[in-house]
């Protein structure tokens, strides 16, 4: 799961500069290309992200459900622990991720989407997946 992170942490990202590249040129053209991969690439994000959080609550409630069902020999104990894979623990990508949504949000999307209601369709799912930052 870190490396399909990274994927789409990096696609974003590349994306967005190219896109701010482009808003930059004396003659922006072909704006409408950037819309479609920015919206696929910051919906991948926001369900990969969505899900790891799911499913790590999902697993500290399983962890103190076996916890309190009393005490097990060491050997059962260091079994289990053995058993059980590790978590995957997105966290460290999370700034990553927030920084290349945060610079998404500071281009002028208003050339992109020019209709208001898509627009801000578009912010309203970024701020969900920033946390709900405004600029």
């Amino acid at each position: 799961m870190t490396k399909l992170l990274d994927v789409v942490i990096s696609g974003l990202n590349s994306q967005a500069d190219a896109f701010a590249t482009e808003l930059e040129s004396p003659e922006p053209e072909g704006l409408e290309s950037f819309r479609r991969p920015l919206e696929m690439y910051s919906f991948l994000l926001l369900w990969i992200l969505t899900s790891a959080e799911t499913v790590a609550g999902q697993k500290t409630a399983a962890t103190t459900r076996e916890n309190s069902r009393g005490r097990q020999s060491k050997s059962k104990q260091n079994a289990a622990t053995k058993d059980q894979h590790q978590p995957w623990d997105y966290t460290p990508q999370l700034q990553t991720a927030f920084d290349v949504m945060c610079k998404m949000l500071k281009l002028k999307l208003a050339k992109l989407w020019t209709i208001t209601s898509e627009k801000d369709s578009f912010v309203r799912f970024n701020n969900t997946l920033s946390g709900g930052l405004t600029f």
